[in-house]
């Protein structure tokens, strides 16, 4: 069996195709700028297809959505949600680390996070998840989260970001945190 795929009956694969029924329509072009060419490029008809193709630094990438299987209509909404706030590198790392981990664990660790509530997904985080992520998929995962947040996907709305930013980091390397520069001596 594929360890991508999800039984076309389970509770998350009815639940993501329900979820993605109820999705607004994706937008016809997407736009965003290229700062190696320094200029714009559009995306066209990312609703049917099944693979996009992005310039980045000067060289062609490509984001399949059918690498997302079941979870593709919403993923392309998250895309969508990353070009609008993201530059193009960034979308291109996320969408590879959400691919990465679905490569390692399957996708329906992450259909399950994507439809269940903000706090059966904390608990299923903890539980499931933190045990196998690796910091860089996290830091996507939880961006994929933000996004289902900011588009009222599902259960998600922008009051469940707290839950999202609560979330336990991987062990391990992390970024540091920035040190706080004191303008006058203490006293």
């Amino acid at each position: 069996m594929n360890n991508n795929a999800i039984e076309p009956y389970s509770a998350p694969s009815v639940e993501i195709t329900r979820m993605s029924a109820k999705l607004p329509p994706l937008p016809p072009v997407i736009r965003y700028f290229d700062d190696f060419y320094n200029e714009m490029r559009s995306i066209r008809d990312i609703s049917s297809s099944g693979k996009i193709s992005i310039l980045v630094d000067g060289l062609e990438r490509f984001i399949d959505f059918d690498a997302f299987g079941v979870l593709d209509i919403v993923m392309k909404h998250v895309v969508v949600d990353w070009f609008q706030r993201l530059d193009p590198t960034t979308v291109i790392m996320k969408v590879a680390n959400v691919l990465r981990y679905i490569a390692r664990c399957g996708l329906e660790p992450v259909a399950y996070l994507f439809v269940s509530s903000p706090f059966d997904s904390r608990a299923y985080w903890s539980t499931q998840v933190l045990s196998d992520v690796k910091a860089d998929e996290s830091w996507a995962l939880r961006a994929a989260l933000h996004s289902l947040c900011r588009l009222n996907i599902g259960h998600w709305s922008p009051l469940s970001t707290s839950i999202i930013r609560g979330l336990k980091k991987p062990e391990g390397r992390q970024v540091p945190r920035r040190s706080r520069w004191r303008l006058f001596p203490a006293s």
